[in-house]
């Protein structure tokens, strides 16, 4: 998978909507570049969850950023609420982006997909160091709209539909 191209989709999701940036409720859809396309939305303070498919790998994963660092590859554990339900989830850390901080990615894929489909928003808690708690929340208003349509064109680029990506425990990103 082409973790490095992450660093260009978070750019892309804090950019203003453009002509390549297809709106839905809160969210986008970028399929600009039919070799990486993704679905995402971005909060008041610039951290993006996305969708982020590749067809020529034929493989999809789910990415958060909470504005933090830590040491790609390590695993997380985290806190996910939503309007429907709560869940404790695993994240990896992985690609440093140019601000310095991390994607995270979400291990389960099938879990999360089905959470996020469900619901009108969704908050995630990081624990840090000490006792305190990094939360990061977002709108999913057009959230499952912006994804289908980009599995479809993600779909196109590949001969089978994308396989969901499992986040393996340790990983060269």
């Amino acid at each position: 998978m082409k973790y490095v191209l992450a660093m260009i989709l978070v750019a892309a999701m804090t950019a203003t909507a453009g002509a390549e940036n297809l709106p839905s409720g809160d969210w986008i859809v970028n399929v600009d570049d039919p070799t990486n396309v993704f679905a995402g939305t971005s909060n008041g303070a610039d951290q993006v969850l996305m969708q982020i498919c590749d067809p020529e790998e034929g493989q999809c994963f789910y990415a958060v950023g909470f504005g933090l660092r830590c040491k790609e590859g390590d695993t997380h554990p985290a806190l996910l609420n939503t309007d429907v339900e709560a869940a404790s989830v695993e994240l990896l850390c992985g690609t440093r982006l140019k601000d310095g901080t991390n994607l995270m990615y979400l291990k389960d894929f099938d879990q999360i997909d089905g959470l996020l489909r469900t619901a009108r928003k969704v908050g995630f808690a990081l624990p840090m160091e000490g006792d305190q708690f990094k939360a990061v929340r977002f709108s999913l208003k057009g959230s499952v709209t912006a994804i289908d349509a980009m599995r479809r064109v993600a779909q196109r680029g590949t001969r089978s539909a994308p396989e969901v990506e499992q986040a393996r425990d340790s990983e060269v990103f």
